[in-house]
């Protein structure tokens, strides 16, 4: 782990402007495109061997290295010196997204050996450069590929990202960092152990893993976040026994494929041995949550088809704190599609995995929660998709009788596979089709709630608003996460504030396709 401190020394920034006051005549030209949106976008035309004098020299620090620090769009100044000059850097930081974070690491702590190429849509010509500069002898031990050019976002935040601009024998040497400026001894890691801002103290998210490994064509969450990685089990339940020890009510288990959770736990045969550990997947993760001591509901999302299960199904149905509610996205209801989506199940195996779920519910949850609730996650104009395969996932919609979906347009993304065909479902097409699905939907999701009016269920109660002197509504969620709203009249509108956070019985008194109307019992 090499790193060293700024902190206290002074720096030299690599800019167009510091270029154009030590190097007056230097060629430099501002393209209009930049202009015109006032980004002062330097180009150096001419090389002057005297612009290794505009870098720092740490010589104490790193062995005699030159250290190339680009900010901003002055990145690309550093990067044209490194491409063009022949001078003996072997410690690089191009830096190209002005944003607080970055800000922040420059002050505290300055990593070796980095290149930063700045966003996702110049993948290509990036991993070209990172190739190129690879070639150097010796190579720079680290490569940091950032994230979208887009000042709201931090370095923590936009890391991990993707480690196959690379060829696959170089990836050992891709890492990542953190906010904390410090080098992670494993990729991602930095993100799993940020310490979290909660939005609130009743409903929280808790990451147990980033990464993905699947590469949906149309995805670009595999080259913006990297590989599939499992936050440690012992993290994760320090943090959820924290949350329910301050009241937390609800909690979501965060994942990119949630159900391919992979990590070990201490193995209870062999306590005195720290290094003997036994395998752990996520229905026994899920089952350890469960075992908690407190009055909350889980939840998790997204799953995986592929990755789901006949032990998750049951694991599930048996946690009476996990809610009987499940989002699992189809994403297609058409094998051919789907097969171009590079999504590895067809619609067959779906549907048996929702029979297997629903089955386990019936046979293990009492009353209301016999019947879990289902969402998707559904694209509809993928490129090719013809009229007859969008039949097709509209009648497993019918079928399924989904109580939520949501329901995307088919967008190009470059970087990714589906990016290669031809986006040739006119915008008007998907449009009429997505209203087909919410059609549907619509139906089902109201055929399916009928079951619940004249029932009384529990609600978490998460936002109040006063609607005039006489009057207030609470909106909370239900177990099967819906949304209810309850009238309150001019006796209980103070209670407004004293209820969120809470779980309130409720009567269901109205149904509507994605929501229910409620009162409060006395």
């Amino acid at each position: 782990m090499r790193w060293f401190s700024l902190r206290g020394k002074e720096r030299m920034i690599v800019s167009g402007e510091i270029i154009k006051e030590k190097f007056p005549d230097a060629e430099i030209i501002a393209p209009k495109y930049f202009e015109r949106y006032k980004r002062g976008l330097f180009f150096i035309k001419k090389t002057i061997p005297e612009y290794a004098g505009a870098v720092w020299d740490i010589t104490g620090e790193t062995g005699g290295d030159t250290i190339i620090i680009g900010y901003s769009l002055g990145g690309l100044i550093a990067r044209y010196m490194v491409e063009r000059m022949n001078f003996p850097a072997k410690a690089v930081i191009l830096v190209g997204t002005p944003n607080r974070g970055i800000n922040l690491f420059l002050k505290e702590k300055l990593l070796l050996k980095i290149v930063k190429i700045p966003c996702i849509e110049e993948m290509r010509k990036g991993s070209e450069f990172i190739e190129s500069f690879a070639e150097r002898k010796p190579p720079p031990d680290y490569y940091y590929l950032g994230g979208k050019y887009d000042k709201r976002v931090s370095l923590s935040s936009s890391a991990p990202l993707s480690i196959y601009a690379l060829p696959r024998h170089k990836r050992s040497i891709i890492i990542n960092t953190g906010h904390s400026g410090l080098i992670p001894e494993k990729f991602g890691i930095d993100y799993l152990k940020t310490a979290p801002k909660y939005k609130n103290n009743f409903s929280t998210y808790i990451p147990i893993m980033t990464g993905c490994d699947n590469f949906c064509s149309y995805c670009v969450v595999p080259y913006t976040r990297g590989p599939e990685i499992s936050r440690p089990p012992e993290d994760i339940l320090n943090e959820a026994r924290n949350l329910i020890e301050k009241g937390c009510k609800e909690i979501w288990l965060l994942g990119q494929n949630v159900n391919s959770y992979k990590s070990k736990i201490p193995n209870p045969k062999f306590q005195t041995n720290p290094k003997s550990q036994i395998p752990i997947n996520f229905a026994e993760l899920l089952k350890i949550i469960n075992d908690i001591p407190g009055n909350f509901w889980i939840r998790f999302t997204s799953p995986h088809p592929k990755d789901f299960s006949d032990e998750l199904a049951e694991t599930m149905a048996k946690c009476e704190k996990a809610a009987p509610y499940l989002n699992l996205p189809i994403q297609s209801g058409d094998n051919e599609i789907l097969k171009k989506m590079n999504r590895p199940y067809t619609t067959g195996h779906y549907k048996n995995l929702v029979e297997k779920i629903k089955n386990a519910f019936k046979k293990q949850r009492k009353g209301l929660e016999k019947n879990i609730f289902l969402s998707t996650d559904v694209i509809v104009g993928f490129p090719g998709e013809t009229k007859k395969q969008f039949e097709n996932t509209a009648k497993i919609f019918k079928e399924i009788k989904f109580d939520m979906a949501y329901i995307s347009q088919y967008s190009h993304r470059s970087g990714t596979a589906a990016f290669k065909l031809k986006d040739d479902v006119s915008h008007e097409e998907k449009k009429q089709r997505e209203k087909i699905l919410t059609e549907i939907l619509k139906k089902t999701a109201l055929e399916n709630g009928r079951k619940f009016k004249g029932k009384e269920i529990e609600v978490l109660i998460s936002k109040s608003r006063i609607m005039n002197y006489e009057s207030g509504i609470l909106i909370g969620k239900s177990r099967h996460y819906k949304t209810v709203k309850i009238q309150l009249n001019a006796k209980r509108r103070n209670l407004n504030a004293d209820l969120i956070g809470k779980f309130v019985k409720v009567k269901i008194i109205g149904i509507k396709p994605f929501g229910f109307e409620g009162k409060i019992l006395e």
